[in-house]
């Protein structure tokens, strides 16, 4: 999602940033609690995904790495919850 307002201009090209639409996201839906899962793929992308606690993905998610609830988690690929969440 590119939110035309929100757009810097580096050279010719507009560009948005991550961490600018989660803030404009969470903040026009500041009644539920969001969370961020973000994997680093081999070819060195980053994949995000926004999600809160009224979602289908955060029943999947938390169905995977059991009760997410406000904590910070890291789960690295030696994990096993790691394997379940990537086809996820």
């Amino acid at each position: 999602m590119v939110i035309q307002s929100e757009l810097d201009s580096f050279g010719n090209t507009q560009i948005n940033s991550v961490v600018r639409e989660i803030r404009e996201i969470s903040e026009n839906e500041a009644a539920q609690n969001w969370y961020l899962l973000w994997l680093g793929l081999d070819s060195n992308e980053l994949v995000f995904l926004l999600f809160n606690e009224a979602s289908e993905d955060f029943n999947a998610i938390e169905n995977i790495v059991g009760v997410i609830g406000g904590r910070k988690m890291q789960i690295g690929n030696n994990k096993g919850e790691f394997a379940p969440l990537v086809p996820f």
